[in-house]
């Protein structure tokens, strides 16, 4: 193969017509060792990871089947062939000279129990008569041995290992030219992160993240969503086949997707992610980006004093770990309606970190000096209740002051009403150029859409996700300002209009 591919020894990229020539050879053999073909999209998505990993292009793959369609089978008949295949071709191809010593798996799970599907899978294609036909040949000569039920490797030097992802387990520093996250969606995120991606960094790895859509954004949602973007030129890292699209392929799969439809319903949560591979992020997310995009006006900046209207301000106070955080709200007085809903932009925020509360005072009844505020709602458990006394003291003759008791109950409607307000687009977030190059507006984005929705029997509990330096200070100050516009709490104000909401 290498004198057919007539590249010079001092080359390391072989020109593309010849690796995808070598991918697709690759691939034969594959299936040949496996002892079967794969389907189209099945083929579609192994001959790119196949190219990534010939290349070395150190890429992340993603990829979401609908359940039960192949996409364990499709990366075990790739792996099989590759812990053969490319020691023998790294011989005479210098491109593939890493893999001299060998081709090294790694398979990363939630639960080892969830990892072994795929490895299982492997082992018995190699283990098959077929698999140990083609090790043993003579042009090839190599062994098989298993140690542990979680280690299968090749006298070439290869090797699959399988290792728990749990969040408490101890994962090993190992290298890999393959990184596999099975149920990637269920995987901890810091530990993809911190400690598996590294395991890949020496040698090029490229890390294949597969699993099944769920309801909350995590490393998997956001990998997807990073290759989803593809730049004119790039190769596709993204693959995504439903249930439409598997069933074309194989008659016994469309018969039970049709009784899947009548048992759980073809509109159910369970059919929508498991055969439509749908996100439903609003079951999980308190705010999904597409929410929080439909409130944005582009040609709306911040401001940072305002003298006219009526504005009211929610106020976060931070722990040692967290920030203080300020919302300046203007309302719309004429829109209120009936059930007392008022529509608002968003003018500002003032963040600040720690709790030196001392420091922190004077800057902000400055901040809120600059606007024509007349409802400070601000947090009065814990540390909050003699900021709250103090603002009354010194603001107390000029605008409302408002201390909230931060009970599960309360926490639960003020969650319920900030989320019944962004969906009913009735706040609306300045999302000019100058405002989204601030700090403060990326924060309040991040923190917004990555904020995690549960429940506590009836009541609503908003929190960050649990990852290191998360934080939620700019939507629970978000609550509290929007807690402010309500009318049991509103002095009596003039109306008027604010045209400015509708441009």
């Amino acid at each position: 193969m290498a004198t057919a591919l007539a590249i010079k020894s001092s080359e390391i990229m072989l020109s593309s017509a010849d690796t995808k020539e070598l991918c697709v050879r690759i691939l034969m053999f594959c299936e040949n060792i496996s002892q079967r073909t794969c389907y189209p999209y099945q083929k579609e998505f192994a001959l790119r990871l196949i190219e990534s990993i010939v290349t070395s292009d150190a890429e992340e793959i993603t990829c979401l089947i609908s359940r039960q369609a192949g996409k364990t089978e499709a990366v075990s008949i790739v792996v099989s062939g590759l812990l053969v295949i490319l020691p023998e071709l790294a011989q005479t191809i210098p491109m593939l000279e890493k893999f001299k010593g060998g081709f090294w798996v790694g398979i990363f799970a939630p639960t080892l129990g969830q990892g072994s599907t795929t490895y299982d899978r492997v082992r018995q294609k190699l283990k098959s008569k077929r698999g140990e036909l083609i090790i043993s040949d003579p042009e090839i000569d190599r062994k098989l041995w298993e140690e542990k039920g979680v280690l299968l490797s090749i006298s070439n030097g290869s090797f699959v290992r399988m290792q728990s992802a749990a969040k408490q387990s101890k994962v090993e520093s190992k290298t890999y030219h393959l990184i596999i996250n099975e149920e990637c969606q269920d995987m901890d995120d810091d530990k993809i992160v911190r400690q598996i991606n590294p395991m890949g960094a020496a040698v090029g790895a490229t890390q294949l993240k597969i699993g099944t859509p769920g309801t909350k954004v995590g490393e998997f949602y956001n990998a997807i969503q990073r290759n989803i973007i593809v730049k004119r030129g790039a190769k596709r890292n993204h693959f995504e086949y439903d249930y439409k699209i598997c069933q074309k392929y194989n008659l016994y799969y469309k018969k039970y997707i049709a009784k899947e439809k009548i048992r759980l319903g073809e509109d159910s949560d369970a059919f929508r992610m498991a055969y439509k591979i749908e996100w439903l992020l609003e079951r999980g997310m308190f705010c999904t980006v597409q929410m929080l995009e439909a409130l944005y006006l582009k040609n709306m900046r911040l401001e940072y004093s305002c003298s006219k209207g009526s504005q009211v301000c929610g106020i976060d106070f931070g722990k040692q770990n967290d920030s203080t955080v300020l919302t300046i709200l203007d309302m719309d007085e004429s829109s209120r309606t009936e059930e007392g809903e008022v529509s608002t932009k968003l003018l500002a925020w003032l963040e600040m970190e720690g709790d030196d509360y001392e420091a922190q005072y004077p800057r902000m009844v400055d901040f809120i000096s600059n606007f024509a505020v007349k409802v400070v709602c601000a947090g009065n458990t814990g540390v909050g209740a003699p900021i709250v006394d103090r603002l009354e003291k010194d603001l107390g003759m000029y605008m409302n002051v408002v201390g909230i008791d931060e009970s599960l109950q309360k926490n639960s409607l003020m969650n319920s009403y900030t989320q019944k307000i962004i969906l009913g687009e009735r706040l609306f977030i300045p999302a000019h150029p100058s405002a989204r190059k601030t700090l403060s507006w990326r924060k309040f984005v991040q923190q917004m859409t990555s904020c995690e929705k549960s429940y506590k029997g009836k009541y609503m509990v908003v929190h960050h996700p649990d990852l290191k330096d998360a934080h939620n200070d700019y939507c629970s100050s978000l609550n509290m300002a929007l807690e402010a516009t309500k009318s049991e709490v509103m002095p009596e104000i003039e109306v008027s209009n604010r045209d400015y909401f509708f441009k």
